[in-house]
């Protein structure tokens, strides 16, 4: 979630609303009800559970724990969000913040294979799952601030004066 926060609470410390609502909805809201069909009708066990081990730390697991907390993989939730961060990130002005944001995007996803979690096809299936989070996010965004730009004008400040 860190890579979510971190640009979240910069985008709201910079008083950017279209910013903060861009990370928001393209890294993490629009992609639950996205994923959540994946997760709860396609079973994909993750690396380390169908290896049998772990992350190698001998937990001691019984076989029923090691499949369910070993479950339901794809798409990688951990690539859909760090890509959908990087694509937005990407757009960014300041050259070492974005530099800083796509290394660490680009760490998370090549770590979730390194560390067994994840098969290359539940990355694949992550970077479709940020990339069309965004490109909703962004239409979503689009509609808003068009509604806005073409809304009449405020009637609240007219009635609230009495007229």
């Amino acid at each position: 979630d860190l890579v979510v926060w971190i640009p979240v609470v910069r985008s709201l410390v910079g008083f950017d609303a279209v910013k903060t609502a861009r990370y928001a909805l393209g890294a993490h809201l629009v992609q639950f009800p996205l994923i959540m069909p994946f997760y709860t009708a396609i079973r994909v066990d993750e690396v380390w559970s169908v290896l049998g081990h772990p992350d190698r730390c001998a937990r001691g697991w019984s076989e029923e724990v090691r499949r369910d907390l070993g479950a339901n993989c794809f798409p990688s939730m951990h690539t859909s969000v760090a890509f959908a961060v990087l694509l937005i990130a990407l757009r960014e002005k300041s050259r070492a913040y974005r530099a800083m944001m796509i290394v660490y995007s680009l760490a998370i996803i090549l770590s979730t294979v390194y560390l067994e979690i994840h098969w290359v096809m539940d990355v694949a299936g992550g970077i479709l799952l940020g990339t069309v989070s965004v490109r909703i996010a962004d239409a979503m965004i689009a509609y808003a601030l068009h509604r806005k730009s073409h809304a009449g004008p405020d009637t609240r400040s007219i009635t609230a004066r009495g007229f």
